[in-house]
């Protein structure tokens, strides 16, 4: 007998021994097996939503590799054949290749350099580019981060209004439209009710004999525009308007005001719920005194009438016609372009088709004349500074009507010039 053997194999100690090293083995292969395909689960789920990280680290490096969308060429990094950035003496040029996908800026982020769109722009290193041009944006060396580019999103914080700023706003409203509407001392009207004036016109007009009832009184301010989107507006007295108490809590969003206030609108100066500037090309076409008018004019669809806005009575006119408010000037904004007259157009099609465009703005669509042209145009209530706010681009000047009549054409540069004869 060897004094040095110990143990002996056929004990069942030793093959119990031997049977956990069979196991553990067994145990290390299939751990083995499952890691190689968790690597190649990561490898597959990289290359299709993400960067190849393993092309990147080449690219660093300036090293050659190869995959199945992506090459280093150890100058180039390229995505599906693109180049996406490229080594250069002062840092790396890179470049969505003209492919604007997550993918591709995903790639970039990895070589650590900023690469976002929000909202539609597009940006390389804080610089806006083109999404369809390939061009390359030089990042400096500084610029470049060791790590990969990440964002968070942070939800903005809310700002709600007090409720002393909500009574500070009804003050400031209901102090305005009193003095507006000449009720000193007393509650405004409702602007979102057809009060018995509103009524008198409207039957007036479609000849149809409503009732006309009591007036109805606003007595809290509602805004009309989103002071959450709008902080400029929070205090504004004229981003509010007067509703009566009852009708404060149906109003919950500025979409059924603005229909309520458009129907009133209409009711206020339409015959009918056509096109209106349908109707207006269909009657002008048919005007006599078309082409005879060698000043300027507005036209006045409901008398089928061109006024001038330099006689003080038909100035007066367009003011009553076109809605103008108490206290403010009206004015009219064209937005045909014709040179100052100097290019006037006579094509009655191209105006009318300037009209509709200003009816599916939400403008109400006026019809003028001015040196043997015609022009579309839209009203404007307030003070002069008002009016010209609201001047498009290009054009280089607008009527305003003060309330007594008196007509100027306003000029950007602050010139004021009297046309009332």
């Amino acid at each position: 007998m060897n004094p040095h053997r110990t143990r002996n194999h056929g004990s069942i100690e030793h093959r119990e021994s031997i049977k956990r090293m069979l196991d553990k083995t067994k145990k290390d292969n299939r751990v083995k097996v499952l890691r190689g395909q968790l690597q190649k689960m990561a490898v597959r789920f990289t290359s299709s939503f993400g960067p190849d990280w393993d092309a990147i680290d080449a690219f660093k490096s300036k090293e050659k590799y190869l995959s199945k969308k992506f090459e280093s060429t150890g100058n180039e990094l390229k995505l599906n054949g693109h180049v996406v950035a490229r080594h250069h003496k002062d840092g790396i040029e890179v470049s969505n290749a003209g492919h604007d996908t997550n993918k591709t800026y995903s790639t970039i982020k990895g070589l650590g350099i900023h690469a976002r769109n929000q909202k539609g722009i597009t940006k390389l290193n804080n610089k806006v580019i083109d999404v369809n041009s390939g061009e390359f944006v030089l990042v400096p060396h500084k610029d470049i981060s060791d790590k990969p580019i990440t964002y968070t999103k942070t939800k903005p914080q809310k700002r709600y209004r007090s409720v002393g700023e909500q009574s500070k706003f009804r003050d400031l409203v209901e102090k305005n439209e009193a003095v507006i509407q000449g009720r000193k001392n007393k509650l405004p009207l409702s602007q979102i009710n057809v009060q018995p004036k509103d009524q008198k016109q409207i039957n007036k007009i479609t000849g149809v004999k409503s009732p006309i009832g009591k007036e109805i009184l606003g007595v809290e301010a509602h805004h009309i525009l989103s002071h959450k989107k709008n902080p400029g507006l929070r205090t504004n007295i004229n981003n509010g308007i007067m509703i009566p108490k009852q009708d404060h809590k149906m109003l919950t969003s500025f979409a059924k005001l603005k229909q309520r206030v458009a129907l009133i609108s209409e009711n206020t100066t339409r015959p009918s719920m056509k096109s209106l500037a349908q109707e207006i090309t269909n009657k002008f076409k048919a005007n006599k005194l078309r082409g005879s008018v060698k000043g300027g004019f507005t036209y006045d669809p409901t008398s089928d009438t061109l006024l001038d806005a330099s006689i003080k009575e038909q100035a007066l006119q367009i003011r009553k016609i076109f809605g103008g408010q108490k206290g403010k000037n009206l004015g009219l904004n064209s937005i045909t372009e014709d040179d100052m007259g100097n290019k006037p157009i006579t094509d009655i099609g191209i105006i009318s088709n300037q009209l509709h465009k200003l009816e599916k703005s939400g403008k109400k669509p006026i019809l003028g004349g001015y040196k043997q042209g015609l022009n579309a145009s839209f009203s404007i209530h307030g003070s002069d500074k008002d009016i010209l706010k609201s001047l498009p681009h290009g054009q280089e000047s607008s009527l305003s009507i003060e309330p007594n009549g008196n007509s100027y054409l306003l000029y950007p540069n602050g010139k004021k010039e009297l046309i009332t004869k």
